[in-house]
């Protein structure tokens, strides 16, 4: 009724070898995908870390430039108001 039949031995070992990945393929590719990842997640803490600093100094740029002209104002006033010998000493 039913017919068998054979596979010669020299296509089974090929077909046997090819059937896929081995487990130490698949854990260096796991490995390497873990290093990468990790690295990643670094990258974007360190970018975390980098873009708060650039706000604050941001801050401090605008607040220096706002103060600077109020302070050459007042240098102005200094250096208009007249001198004189006595008023430098202090009392």
């Amino acid at each position: 009724m039913y017919q068998v039949m054979e596979i010669p031995k020299s296509q089974c070992r090929r077909a046997s070898r090819e059937r896929g990945f081995t487990l130490a393929e698949v854990m260096v590719a796991i490995t390497i995908l873990a290093i990468g990842l990790l690295g990643l997640a670094a990258l974007m803490a360190q970018l975390t870390s980098t873009t708060g600093q650039s706000r604050y100094m941001g801050t401090e740029v605008m607040l220096a430039s706002e103060k600077q002209p109020m302070k050459a104002h007042k240098n102005q006033q200094l250096l208009a108001m007249p001198c004189s010998p006595d008023s430098l000493m202090e009392p």
